[in-house]
Parts: structure tokens; C-alpha cells; sequence
């Protein structure tokens, strides 16, 4: 019994100590991603492959050094922001030894997402060539908002 307390001890002070991902590795850099949007497909979610032509669906990420966010289509290079997003930043910060990450969006009359607004995604992992984000949160009207992205670096073009 000595023994398993010693190991139960030793366990919740290694999960306690681990390092939220270096938030740094998402500064300055291009991903190509897949997402779901509805939790009941998170299991079917896979990395992209570099090597194959992109699927329709996929979508290019820019995290600028100075901290504008960009998206694009996989397929055509169009902007899909959103209509009345004239441009969007991210934050990042640590929250309970977690990264989150948010995006502000600046629309079209002048005004960037509240606080209230920003929906934030809990980094899975972050390493030089993978990225895993989930959000699966309550929206300020109240609704389920549910999205899980995988993505592989991009090396610039």
C-alpha cells in the first residue's frame, strides 16, 4: 500500500510540473490544416499529408512574428476569414499550465472581438512540425461551439 501511495504521489507530481507547449513555434509560421466541427467526427480527424494533394476542405494558417493570423483555402488561396473580416490577430496565453489560443477579427466597421467574443482553442500539441487545437466551448448567445483542427507545417513557398 506504501508503495502505490509513493506512485499515486509520484504521478500527480509529474502531471502537475508538465510544460504547457512552447508557444513560440507558432510565431512566423504557415500550417496547412483539416478540422470537424462536430464532436461526434473528432475520432475520423487526421493530419494532413504533406506529400499528397490537399483535400478540398483544407486550409493554409499564417501566424505572422508580429501577430496577424491569415487564412486560406488549401485549394484556391482565397481568404476565408469570413465576410466583413478585413483582418484578424491571435493570442496566445497560459491559462491553468494550458496554451490557449484566441483570434481577434476586425470587421469592416471598425471594430475588433470583444474579450467576451473570443472563443478559445486549448493547444493539444505544438512541436516544430505538428499542431493540434481544440475548442469546445459555450458561444456568448449560448450555443455549443465545437471545432478540433490538425495541422503540419507548411515550408514557406
Amino acid at each position: 500500500m506504501r508503495y502505490f501511495t509513493l506512485l499515486l504521489g509520484s504521478l500527480l507530481l509529474i502531471s502537475a510540473c508538465k510544460q504547457p507547449p512552447n508557444a513560440e513555434l507558432l510565431k512566423g509560421s504557415r500550417w496547412l490544416c483539416l478540422d470537424v466541427v462536430e464532436i461526434e467526427n473528432k475520432d475520423s480527424l487526421k493530419y494532413p499529408d504533406l506529400s499528397a494533394e490537399p483535400a478540398p476542405e483544407a486550409f493554409v494558417e499564417v501566424y505572422t512574428a508580429d501577430g496577424a493570423y491569415e487564412v486560406y483555402s488549401a485549394a484556391n488561396g482565397e481568404n476565408i476569414l469570413g465576410e466583413g473580416i478585413e483582418k484578424a490577430r491571435y493570442n496566445l496565453e497560459e491559462v491553468e499550465n494550458k496554451l490557449v489560443l484566441t483570434v481577434d477579427l476586425y470587421t469592416n466597421e471598425g471594430v475588433w472581438t470583444s474579450e467576451q467574443e473570443r472563443i478559445p482553442y486549448v493547444v493539444q500539441e505544438l512541436t516544430e512540425t505538428h499542431f493540434h487545437a481544440i475548442s469546445d466551448s459555450t458561444t456568448p448567445y449560448g450555443d455549443r461551439f465545437y471545432n478540433e483542427a490538425k495541422c503540419v507545417r507548411k515550408p514557406e513557398q
